[in-house]
């Protein structure tokens, strides 16, 4: 392996801490007839066993921009543990797309190539880009085994995925770059995108594309950490909001960095730099110890005033615990949760007069959001039953709005990463019954969702009918098996695993036959849609097979409303919260007992 051609050149390497060590300029492969090149960092003296590693990739609007840019970024976390590459890749100037990402992708196949010399773990390599950077490694993340854009330049035969990628300000779809929220324009030919794709995006939808990371996404995507700056004017904010939704059922987090732009001083941040060190510790590095200070993101160490944190917001998460997820009028609370293996969060409303009465107890409404959103979704819902609280159309009652993930249709993943019923049912309800005044038992309970919070809501409330006394859908996506292998197969692949029988078990259409006699004369049920919601057949078939089941049930078609949860309670107004009043003043029926 070559190296050391910087110091060749007279060029000197960037300032080191003790514990790292560099080696610079090593041929990694070959693009467009040239050397490739990457520079590693490593921790001094190397630990025992072989190391993680990050793929680092530079930004530079694609046209611009060197590997030795990120190298002062890198050399905390080589300190923390980690093998670094900072990788060279061909520019737009010297090569079109796919150039770019066939250069990177060889960079990653070179390490695990020579994983044994390196002292890497080849099953251990996560990748680290902002900017075009950001593009690159998000690529690296949805385009695994993807044929076409593997190139050549060296090591065929070994695989180019990574384990974790996080995605600075990146774009992830081309054709959606312009608008008001960027000085760029980006259409026009000389734009950064336009020469990455060798002529411009409109004229080239094809190309563009291709380059797309969102374009490969199949629910197979390794987990995902992303930030972005809410100011951006360069790469919009709404790139990083685009690839979040592509990405459905992953594993992934979104930040917001309040105020920053295209980069800059909140992103080098040692607080933003902890979120990048937890994050790639825990997917590559889970339970090992680190220096205190090895992610303080200075690279002449500790004891530099960084200045105040940025304002960091998560969009939305797929993580267990996300405080910026709470709606107006609760708190975010968490609870250790033997299922998730740690903490979970949730948002809890409590009603006027709670902390007044010790003694009193009250019934509990858990309410479930949608896919892509989280407890924030929930807003109109505890605003509305606030108010029906203060007026007397709903009795005082307690909220809980479980953490779930923006894709989980509040199933336990059939691979077992992302057991949402088990936390639900085994965990947080135990929990709520011990740390506040319920009236605990089915009687005291009603779940009610929200287009996937209503899949959830019908299949935890009719798979669990001696926990939930009264159970309430909201333009339910209760989609059947046709049209799930219809749609993207992600969340079939995500959720289910791809397996028929699985999905079949966990389908509340399934539930409802099985457990009809528990349903029947026992259970408050409650289904609305709107009559502009797509929606709206697949609920009204559902409400039919609560007739053929002889399951009583409230069937209510809001005129003028479309899918939003917001529109249909607007339309609704306060009487809609008077199901509550009705499903708690039902009396548990003699000889009722509780089952987990």
């Amino acid at each position: 392996m070559e190296t050391n051609r910087r110091r060749a050149r007279g060029e000197a390497d960037p300032a080191l801490p003790p514990g790292v060590e560099l080696q610079a300029d090593i041929v990694y492969g070959e693009g467009g007839g040239r050397p490739l090149r990457l520079d590693l960092l490593r921790p001094h003296p190397p630990p025992a066993g072989p190391l993680p590693a990050i793929v680092g990739v530079h930004g530079g609007a694609f046209r611009g921009g060197t590997k030795e840019m990120i190298l002062p970024r890198l050399i905390p976390f080589a300190r923390r543990g980690f093998l670094c590459a900072s990788v060279e890749y061909r520019l737009s100037g010297e090569a079109i797309f796919p150039g770019q990402i066939e250069d990177c992708k060889c960079a990653v196949r070179f390490l695990r190539a020579h994983a044994a010399e390196l002292g890497l773990d080849p099953d251990r390599i996560g990748a680290w880009g902002s900017s075009a950077g950001g593009h690159l490694v998000a690529l690296l993340g949805t385009s695994a085994d993807v044929a076409d854009l593997e190139g050549g330049g060296g090591w065929a035969g070994h695989s180019s995925r990574v384990r974790a990628v996080c995605v600075w300000y990146g774009s992830s779809d081309l054709l959606r770059m312009g608008g008001a929220d960027t000085d760029t324009d980006y259409d026009a030919p000389d734009s950064p995108v336009s020469r990455l794709v060798g002529g411009p995006i409109q004229e080239h939808p094809d190309r563009a594309a291709r380059a797309n990371p969102c374009a490969y996404v199949t629910g197979d995507e390794p987990p995902f950490l992303i930030l972005h700056g809410d100011a951006d004017r360069v790469v919009p904010w709404r790139q990083s909001a685009i690839l979040y939704e592509a990405l459905g059922g992953t594993d992934v987090t979104f930040h917001t960095v309040r105020g920053a732009g295209h980069g800059g001083p909140a992103f080098e941040h040692p607080a933003t730099l902890r979120l990048v060190a937890a994050f790639f510790d825990r997917h590559l590095r889970p339970g090992a110890a680190a220096p205190a200070d090895a992610a303080d993101g200075q690279p002449d160490g500790p004891g530099r005033d960084p200045g105040p944190a940025p304002a960091i917001v998560t969009v939305a998460s797929r993580s267990w615990v996300n405080p910026d997820t709470a709606p107006p009028l609760t708190a975010y609370r968490t609870f250790d949760s033997p299922a998730a293996g740690g903490p979970v969060g949730y948002a809890l409303y409590l009603p006027p007069g709670y902390a007044a009465d010790p003694s009193r107890r009250y019934p509990v409404i858990y309410w479930l959001h949608g896919m892509g959103g989280d407890p924030r979704r929930g807003a109109a819902f505890v605003v509305g039953l606030d108010r029906a609280i203060r007026e007397g159309v709903a009795p005082p009652a307690i909220a809980v709005l479980p953490t779930s993930g923006p894709a989980s249709t509040y199933c336990d993943a059939a691979d077992g990463s992302w057991p949402v019923e088990r936390v639900i049912v085994e965990d947080l309800l135990p929990h709520i019954d011990a740390a506040y005044r319920t009236i605990p038992g089915r009687a005291g309970r009603c779940i009610e969702g929200q287009s996937m919070g209503g899949f959830g809501a019908a299949r935890l409330g009719f798979g669990h009918p001696d926990l939930f006394g009264a159970v309430s859908i909201a333009a339910g996506a209760l989609i059947d098996l046709d049209r799930l292998l219809a749609g993207p197969a992600r969340l079939f692949r995500s959720v289910w695993g791809g397996d028929r029988a699985y999905f079949e078990a966990c389908n509340p259409w399934t539930i409802a036959r099985r457990n009809a006699d528990r349903i029947r004369g026992r259970t408050r049920v409650r289904l609305f849609c709107g009559d502009q919601d797509q929606l709206l057949d697949r609920n009204a078939r559902f409400h039919e097979l609560l007739d053929e089941l002889g399951i009583a049930h409230e069937w209510i078609v809001v005129p003028g409303a479309g899918h939003g949860y917001d529109d249909k309670i607007a339309r609704l107004g306060l009487g809609s919260f008077a199901f509550f009043a009705a499903a708690f003043a039902r009396p548990d029926p003699p000889g009722a007992r509780e089952e987990r």
